[in-house]
């Protein structure tokens, strides 16, 4: 089922060839001029002749066609309507699919001189600095120093974008137009725009004049505190020495002015006088002219909040809130004093390990504040003199459960407990100890649609067809399994065990369940059912027609189908005379399901083992 969702994926969207390995496929491309055409296949050009080009490639490649040199694609067609392709940006782009082997596309061009018709002139004092391009069809003029007569399509473009080669971050000096009746020019930070038709010369000056600007710099309040530094031509370049109060730069320098937001309010940033937006850090283009920069702001109220924990280890405090997490606050045991300020009174609390502690119990000033979903407990607006106590509990994972993998290699899944911690998964089964906050287990961010089972009830999925997950639960001795390589959905088999020597044996299904009912026990394909015979009980044992062979005292076998097991008693071990303990337990397991000897619980290693079928603790 996975591949068949992944090739639908591919066939809606065109996103997921990397998860799929596809077929070849032939697919011939008609071209009147490969002059004009540039045919892309995974970004790697083709070569192109006049006429038919039949190229074979996998499937779900991304395949682009655009026209070059100035041409412009008039139609791509396919020529029985198997695809309608759309031409945006001069480009066509597509993942033809399985479904289009065998396709032909008509490709038909025109060339730059049928259709640039309309031309402008343009002026630049130096072209290598500047990059000028249509704006409706991405087309880039060819520039060169001096003058230029730029041919253009008066059908579909209407705007000529002139900005700097290094970046539109970047300024010009300045573009105008001059003796114009028709043409016009606007800018938008340092990208200018020339209306079209125009009849006039568009002059682009790159290069600012060779003079240096004053950059002075007024504080009002804490506006000096606020600014922390001030960088030129990039947000990590040169600081400048404002010290005094100015700076000197050349025209055209480019200064980033960075604030400090988390301690201060901006109240006014001012450039010449005027009302200015800021987002630290702050551009500011010096062109040409002195600038003054004025700045007030001030500091944000601070309070001083009591926060009392009993195990730091155990939790990480930070500044902020669950969307916006900030500093973590380093806490001791007992009694901290956290200073917060007006505008980030919120403190966020959560397990530092969410596989090994919980948070038990949140309150401020007396008053209980319940963790989230994910085990996170936000405080907000907090005042001057608030006390919070948080404690924390040691999470006790004593439920033993089973998740089976069918193939771990084909899995596109991940597995996820209730807090978001990822539960690694390898092929055949896997031994799990949880607790009952790690329910519901959830299998999401995948691809694929797996059959999934828990206790052998079938999981349906939740979201919508792009984002599926499952959900389920696990209790002591519950058993979830998914199936990620199949296209059929798994069966159902019944097993059935002969009446004689059935009591002589311990019979395990998925190496956590017991098997206690003889005839008709229904279990999944791909179950391993191990045999193993009581103390001082010898069996045989039959599979179907096949005798299995004992491994570690044990009989194993996978189910692949209705399996009928006859048990046939052996005799005793001939060990008689052996007196155990009146308290001896008649059966231990470990939590792999594997029987241990011993003669008392005295005689075993501290840890949990199943004894006599219940789940005990030896200390």
């Amino acid at each position: 089922m996975k591949k068949l969702f992944t090739l639908v994926c591919l066939t809606l969207a065109g996103m997921l060839a990397s998860v799929a390995s596809a077929a070849p496929i032939t697919v011939t491309f008609n071209v009147d001029n490969p002059e004009h055409v540039l045919l892309e296949i995974e970004y790697a050009e083709q070569p192109l002749s006049a006429g038919d080009n039949a190229i074979t490639f996998d499937a779900y490649s991304s395949v682009q066609i655009s026209g070059k040199n100035g041409a412009v694609l008039e139609s791509v067609t396919e020529e029985n309507g198997l695809y309608s392709p759309s031409i945006w940006d001069n480009k066509v782009s597509m993942y033809p699919g399985a479904t289009l082997d065998g396709a032909r596309f008509i490709i038909v061009t025109k060339g730059s001189e049928d259709v640039r018709t309309a031309s402008v002139a343009v002026k630049v004092d130096d072209a290598s600095a500047v990059k000028a391009v249509f704006d409706e069809t991405s087309f880039e003029a060819v520039l060169s120093d001096g003058e230029n007569i730029v041919k253009y399509d008066p059908e579909k473009e209407k705007t000529l974008k002139i900005y700097s080669s290094v970046s539109a971050q970047v300024p010009l000096y300045s573009v105008t137009v001059e003796g114009a009746t028709t043409g016009a020019v606007s800018r938008r930070g340092n990208v200018y725009f020339v209306s079209l038709p125009c009849d006039g010369t568009v002059n682009i000056a790159s290069r600012f004049p060779e003079k240096d600007c004053t950059v002075a710099f007024s504080f009002a309040d804490d506006g000096a505190a606020f600014v922390k530094k001030v960088t030129l031509n990039t947000a990590d370049g040169e600081e400048l020495d404002i010290s005094e109060g100015s700076a000197t730069v050349s025209a055209g320098s480019v200064l980033y002015i960075h604030g400090d937001n988390e301690n201060y309010l901006l109240t006014s940033y001012k450039v010449d006088g005027y009302d200015a937006d800021f987002t630290t850090p702050q551009r500011l283009i010096v062109r040409d002219a002195d600038v003054n920069v004025s700045i007030a702001a001030v500091r944000y109220r601070r309070y001083s909040v009591t926060v009392t924990v009993d195990n730091p280890e155990a939790l990480t405090a930070r500044h902020g809130s669950t969307l916006y997490p900030g500093a973590v606050i380093d806490l001791k045991t007992g009694a901290n004093t956290v200073e917060v300020t007006e505008n980030m009174n919120s403190l966020l609390f959560e397990p530092s390990d969410s596989r090994n502690y919980k948070i038990a119990s949140a309150s401020v000033n007396g008053i209980a504040v319940e963790p989230n979903y994910d085990g996170k407990v936000q405080i907000a607006d907090l005042a001057d003199g608030d006390k919070i106590i948080v404690t924390t509990e040691a999470i006790v994972r004593n439920l033993h459960a089973v998740v089976y993998l069918d193939n771990a290699a084909e899995n596109l899944w991940t597995l996820k407990d209730a807090f978001g911690n990822e539960i690694e998964l390898t092929t055949g089964y896997n031994h799990l100890m949880l607790c009952a906050e790690d329910n519901p287990l959830t299998l999401c961010d995948g691809y694929g649609m797996p059959y999934v089972y828990a206790n052998d009830e079938p999981v349906a999925s939740n979201g919508s067809f792009f984002s599926k997950s499952y959900k389920f639960s696990l209790s002591e001795g519950g058993v979830a399994k998914i199936y990620v390589d199949t296209d059929d959905e798994p069966a159902f088999h019944a097993l059935t065990f002969s009446e004689e020597g059935f009591d002589a044996v311990d019979v395990l299904a998925d190496e956590i369940r017991p098997v206690t009912d003889r005839a008709g026990y229904e279990v999944l394909a791909g179950t391993k059912v191990e045999i193993t015979p009581k103390e001082g009980n010898s069996v045989s044992v039959r599979l179907d027609d096949t005798d299995l062979e004992s491994a570690d005292g044990k009989y194993s076998f996978v189910v692949s189908g209705p399996h009928n097991i006859v048990l046939t008693r052996e005799g005793t071990s001939g060990i008689t005379g052996i007196e155990a303990p009146a308290a001896a337990p008649a059966a231990i397991y470990n939590l792999q399901g594997m029987r241990i000897k011993a003669a008392s619980t005295a005689d075993l290693p501290a840890g949990l083992y199943i004894i006599d079928g219940v789940k005990t603790l030896v200390k």
